[in-house]
């Protein structure tokens, strides 16, 4: 994973205007979308579905953090990257949450399907972690 600081370089992360109301919004959709994934019943169908919002909803919630520190990531790769600032997270978890990420792009771009271990791994993941991403955007 590369560091935080060549995604800026880069201009994959640009600075913005500070913005609390959407970093509120990206909060609500992150409980909202994380709570979905979790009602849904497991199976082959419905596996994709879960693993995708339960990622979509820990990088909203990193999305939410970035709004406040007025920065906007157009890569999905930079906004696990800026995850690095923040003691709170070790290597294993932004590995983890890389491979999440490449799952959900080979669902959405590439047509693959996932298992339900995929998708009870990443909820089980998304609930450890997810707490901590939402408390970073209450310290600021």
């Amino acid at each position: 994973m590369r560091q935080f600081e060549f995604y800026i370089e880069k201009k994959d992360v640009l600075p913005r205007q500070k913005d609390e109301a959407l970093a509120k919004a990206l909060l609500k959709d992150t409980h909202e979308r994380f709570a979905f994934a979790e009602k849904q019943e497991l199976n082959l169908a419905t596996a994709k579905y879960v693993l995708e919002n339960a990622y979509e909803a820990l990088r909203e919630a990193i999305d939410a953090r970035m709004a406040l520190d007025g920065l906007k990531s157009y890569s999905h790769e930079a906004t696990i990257a800026y995850l690095q600032k923040f003691k709170q997270f070790n290597l294993a978890e932004l590995n983890t949450l890389d491979i999440l990420r490449r799952k959900r792009n080979g669902i959405k771009y590439y047509g693959e399907n996932v298992d339900t271990d995929d998708a009870e791994q990443a909820l089980i993941f998304s609930k450890k972690i997810l707490p901590r991403i939402i408390e970073l955007s209450k310290k600021n």
